[in-house]
């Protein structure tokens, strides 16, 4: 039905000077299946450019998968770093993707556009928008959900610690508090516990309500829930869905054009040729050169909503917000370029048959490679390992715990216990999507200074949010090491089974919590320090 092996009109090798420019006419070239000739020149381009790309990315995707199986054995793929941050699908994804569309329009040039199956080349065509656009499109996703994941955990860590500390006092509430939620209040903070005391979050209706403390848990625990909802777009497999879910929904809409253009005389979607054929190429026609422009329009307004919003977002430490500006910058200008030939034929008919023009936009996927995969896996990760050798070295020298549980106070724990200190490392965590640790520490500190009635609950709240799997500010650490935190489980599951008023759980219960907790801060204190020079 769709073989054109007895369609004659496409079948006419001709002059056709609509296709070929005159000056390769001239030459002895010929145009056919509404394309032309390439010149050796354009093949010898295509093959040095797919030689130099797929070099990339193996050796991207290689150094990745090497980085990523060290922090698989050494058993922290929940840690936060420059990889983790920016998620190892959206760090493979786009690679691949850009890797598999270079191959194709390179190979149909090195092959030759006349022999090349138009079925092949119309279906990557019509995917090369979403494959081009939704990577930026899913990195600011996360980077937004990332942040305010992070925010909430903080807002819903310092909710508790108000309820605890205040009873059953009401809490004052403002508009301003939905609007930013590290703003200072202007109540008194508690001098002898070093935690920003930040307000919780909520509607109108639930400050009524605030008078129960049961009720706060229930406000607390569905923001709780939100954040678990948050987190299903920071996951792997939401970029994985979400990819495979718009190829097949571009590629079902190249199924239908395609039917379409074959069984109608008035469709044009490609030049001198049916859709459905792997018999011969065919040339790019007016409907789909249309199509293009359109997803090109769908997909900018988009990546331009989200890329705003994250100008209202704070400026994270690990540069996923900072690779976010070039790379917008890279597929606007380059973008720009690529849709030149529309207003200028003298390059689509010859320019693009000594130096295919497909490589301009192709040079953006490589950029785009070499900004989101290739410079985190070889420059800012490493480094960040570097610094993180030298300082286990350095706080090994002056007493920071690195193998061994401390004994006497040391300067990070002295810093931590200043009130305008901690807050600022607990934003500067927050911008690092790793506030667990110091909200922990934060809580056993509580924990400490709290007189023996309370401490029951405080421990209660430590374990639900830090320490039971699956919690929402679940902090990383062995387990097995840490023996899973039996002791305290056990306490408090003494504790609610016996109804004991009488019985107090006592400092030496979070010793080994505190430990670890300041363990895992020694990578952000340090980097919090050095971005404040020596002002620490």
């Amino acid at each position: 039905m769709f073989d054109l092996a007895n369609f004659a009109i496409n079948n006419t090798i001709s002059n056709d000077t609509n296709v070929c420019h005159i000056s390769l006419i001239e030459k002895g070239f010929k145009s056919q299946y509404g394309v032309c000739d390439d010149y050796v020149s354009a093949k010898v381009v295509s093959g040095i450019f797919l030689v130099f790309h797929f070099s990339l990315v193996v050796v991207s995707l290689s150094g990745l998968l090497y980085q990523y199986f060290k922090i698989y054995k050494a058993n922290k793929l929940k840690e936060i770093n420059h990889l983790t941050a920016r998620g190892l699908s959206l760090l493979i994804l786009p690679a691949v993707w850009g890797l598999i569309f270079s191959f194709i329009v390179l190979m149909r040039i090195m092959i030759n556009r006349k022999v090349f199956p138009c079925f092949i080349f119309m279906l990557t065509y019509f995917n090369a928008v979403p494959i081009m656009g939704l990577p930026i499109i899913l990195r600011t996703i996360r980077l937004i959900t990332l942040m305010k994941i992070n925010e909430w955990k903080v807002v819903i860590a310092n909710g508790h610690k108000k309820i605890i500390t205040d009873g059953t006092q009401k809490i004052e509430m403002t508009e301003s508090n939905v609007q930013d939620v590290n703003k200072t209040n202007n109540q008194s903070m508690n001098q002898d516990i070093a935690v920003d005391n930040s307000l919780i979050i909520l509607t109108e209706n639930e400050v009524k309500a605030l008078g129960n403390s049961n009720i706060k848990n229930e406000i607390i625990q569905k923001y709780s829930r939100y954040i678990k909802v948050l987190t299903l777009f920071t996951n792997n497999n939401f970029a994985l869905i979400t990819f495979f879910a718009v190829i097949s929904v571009h590629s079902f809409l190249f199924f239908i054009c395609g039917l379409i253009n074959d069984l109608t005389t008035s469709s044009n979607f490609v030049v001198g040729s049916k859709i459905y054929t792997f018999s011969n190429g065919c040339g790019l026609g007016t409907n789909s050169q249309i199509y293009f422009g359109t997803a090109i329009a769908f997909y900018l307004i988009i990546t331009f909503f989200t890329v705003a919003v994250t100008f209202f977002i704070k400026r994270d430490t690990l540069f996923v917000k900072f690779e976010i500006i070039p790379l917008v910058i890279n597929w606007l200008v380059i973008g720009a370029l690529y849709l030149i030939p529309p207003f200028f034929s003298v390059i689509s008919k010859l320019t693009d048959y000594y130096f295919p023009w497909v490589v301009i936009i192709l040079i953006a996927i490589v950029i785009d490679t070499i900004i989101s995969c290739t410079i985190p896996v070889f420059i800012y990760y490493p480094l960040s390992q570097r610094r993180r050798l030298i300082s286990d070295s350095t706080n090994a020298i002056n007493g920071l715990p690195e193998t061994s549980q401390p004994k006497e106070e040391n300067k990070m724990e002295k810093l931590l216990k200043d009130p305008s200190i901690n807050k600022m490392l607990v934003e500067f965590a927050t911008r690092s999507y790793c506030p667990e640790d110091i909200l922990c520490w934060n809580s056993i500190q509580l924990f400490k200074k709290a007189n023996k009635k309370k401490r029951a609950a405080i421990l209660t709240h430590i374990y639900n949010d830090y320490l039971r799997l699956g919690a929402t500010m679940e902090i990383n650490v062995n387990r097995a090491a840490a023996n899973n935190f039996q002791e305290i489980r056990d306490w408090i599951n003494n504790y609610k089974s016996n109804k004991d008023s009488s019985t107090f759980p006592e400092d030496n219960l979070v010793e080994n919590l505190e430990f670890f907790v300041l363990h895992n801060m020694l990578d952000i204190f340090d980097r919090f320090t050095k971005a404040h020079g020596s002002k620490f």
